[in-house]
């Protein structure tokens, strides 16, 4: 960055020679305007890609952070595990019925009916 220190300090005595009304050398001005307009336009260029980059980041920041929020949900380890002991259960029921030998309308397992079709209903489990 010292050479754009440089080249804006030379930009403002120029300019301060021509306020005062002396004579400068017009093809040094003339270099050093040049020099000054093409490190602009790189400059320029050189923000246009940081920009771009910039939002790129941002995009992959983003969808990371969303990826980590579902994997890391505090709600979801607690959610599993009752999901979990809903299908044990369902499985024990389900071990009982088969060795029981009866049928869902002669189970006589629990009171009010069969326990493996209201258990798989309860899961989302269609029979």
């Amino acid at each position: 960055m010292s050479m754009l220190s440089a080249q804006c300090d030379k930009l403002r005595e120029r300019a301060k020679v021509l306020r005062q009304g002396r004579w400068s050398d017009g093809a040094d001005d003339a270099r050093l305007m040049e020099d000054a307009a093409d490190t602009i336009w790189e400059l320029r260029g050189m923000v246009h890609k940081e920009r771009a980059e910039a939002d790129r980041l941002r995009e992959e920041r983003d969808m990371y952070r969303d990826l980590v929020d579902h994997m890391v949900h505090p709600d979801i380890p607690d959610q599993l595990a009752a999901e979990n002991a809903k299908l044990r259960e369902l499985m024990r029921i389900a071990w009982k019925c088969i060795h029981s030998g009866l049928s869902c309308s002669d189970c006589r397992l629990v009171a009010g009916g069969c326990t493996l079709q209201s258990a798989m209903r309860e899961l989302g489990v269609d029979a």
